[in-house]
């Protein structure tokens, strides 16, 4: 049986999205969010709790299927969350953001 399938004839636009995040000015407001809640002292011990509960955690051999998904979408969620961190610490509203706020810029009222 001969197929007549091409991988080029695929349109990228009407593939289903599967990841999350779009880089619009909603997520990279996000972001900016992300990075000032988990920027604090406070913030890098949740996230390294949050670590080694979900990314640092390891099952044995016996582990049942749903229990290797329900962790893999712990995971996830907690390295989504990372990632928000990452690119509003570095995002260039955040610089802007930190600039015009004396609390952060270090500027005294």
């Amino acid at each position: 049986m001969t197929s007549t399938f091409n991988w080029s004839d695929l349109d990228p636009a009407e593939a289903p999205r599967i990841h999350a995040f779009e880089p619009d000015s909603t997520h990279a407001a996000l972001a900016v969010d992300c990075a000032q809640c988990f920027g604090t002292a406070a913030g890098q011990r949740i996230l390294g709790h949050l670590r080694s509960i979900t990314v640092n955690r390891t099952l044995g051999p016996a582990a049942p299927d749903a229990l290797l998904r329900y962790v893999e979408g712990q995971r996830q969620l907690v390295s989504y969350i990372c990632a928000l961190v990452e690119r509003g610490r570095t995002s260039p509203s955040s610089l802007a953001q930190d600039a015009s706020d004396p609390a952060l810029s270090g500027a005294e009222e």
